[in-house]
C-alpha cells in the first residue's frame, strides 16, 4: 500500500480561487472536476487542443487520440466546465512487457508496473495543484489496488527542469539517463527515467551497491584488527 502526506485526498471537486494567467478569473467556488476520458464525448478534440502544453508527449508522437479515449489506457482528465485543463495517460503492464531499457527498474520479473505516458496541465491552470491531483488519483485508483504495481515510472526530457523538480518532490528517484531517446525535429534529446517505488518495493541492487557491500564486509574486520594493534 502506498501512503504519503504529500498527496492530500482530493475526491471532491477542487475550487479555483486564483486569477488565471490568461487574464480570465477563476472565481471562488469554481470547480475542477475529474472524469475518465471517453469516446463520443468530444474528448479527442479536447486532447488535440491540450497537446501543445507538452510538445513531446507520447500522445502526439506515438498513438492516436482515439486510443486514449477507447479504454485501452488509463486516461483521466480534469475539466473546468467542458474545457479539458489537465490530463494523465498511463498503462499497467508486467516488467517483461516493458521496453528492454526499462526492464531493470524492478528485480521481480513477474511484477506489474505503471508507465506514465503523459501528464499535462494547460498553461493557464498551472500552479494550482492539478498535476499532483492527477498523480494522487493514479496512486489511489491503480497503485493501491490489485495487481498492486511495484513501481510507477516515466521518461522526461533531461532539459525539462520544472518537470524533473515536480517528480523528485513527489518521491520519484532517478534511475538512468537514455541518450538520444527523443527525436525533436532536427535534433535528439536525452531522456531521464524516474521511478516511484510502491507497495514495499525497492530499487534493485546495482553493481555499485554490490561493490560497496563487499567493501563494507572486508573493511569492517580490518578496522577491528587495526584498532586492536594500534590502540
Amino acid at each position: 500500500m502506498y501512503t504519503s502526506a504529500l498527496y492530500p485526498s482530493q475526491t471532491s471537486p477542487v475550487p479555483i480561487h486564483r486569477p488565471r494567467r490568461d487574464g480570465r478569473l477563476g472565481w471562488p467556488g469554481r470547480k475542477i472536476r475529474t472524469r475518465k476520458l471517453v469516446s463520443g464525448a468530444g474528448d479527442s478534440r479536447r486532447l488535440l487542443r491540450l497537446r501543445s502544453t507538452r510538445p513531446y508527449s507520447f500522445i502526439s508522437a506515438y498513438c492516436r487520440f482515439e486510443e486514449v479515449v477507447a479504454g485501452e489506457l488509463i486516461s483521466v482528465g480534469l475539466f473546468d466546465g467542458k474545457q479539458l485543463v489537465a490530463m494523465m495517460v498511463a498503462e499497467t503492464k508486467t516488467i517483461l512487457h516493458c521496453n528492454p531499457e526499462d526492464r531493470d527498474i524492478v528485480a521481480d520479473s513477474g511484477a506489474h508496473v505503471v508507465y506514465m505516458l503523459s501528464l499535462a496541465v494547460s498553461h493557464a491552470y498551472r500552479r494550482l495543484g492539478l498535476a499532483s491531483r492527477l498523480l494522487r488519483h493514479l496512486l489511489d485508483s491503480v497503485v493501491d489496488n490489485s495487481p498492486y504495481p511495484k513501481a510507477v515510472f516515466l521518461h522526461v526530457l533531461s532539459t525539462n527542469a520544472p518537470a524533473i523538480k515536480f517528480y523528485k518532490a513527489h518521491g520519484f528517484v532517478h534511475h538512468t539517463t537514455l541518450l538520444n531517446y527523443y527525436h525533436l525535429k532536427s535534433e535528439y534529446g536525452d531522456a531521464c527515467t524516474y521511478v516511484l517505488y510502491t507497495n514495499g518495493s525497492r530499487p534493485p541492487f546495482s553493481f555499485g551497491d554490490v561493490c560497496r557491500s563487499v567493501g563494507t564486509v572486508i573493511c569492517f574486520p580490518l578496522k577491528a584488527i587495526c584498532r586492536t594493534f594500534f590502540h
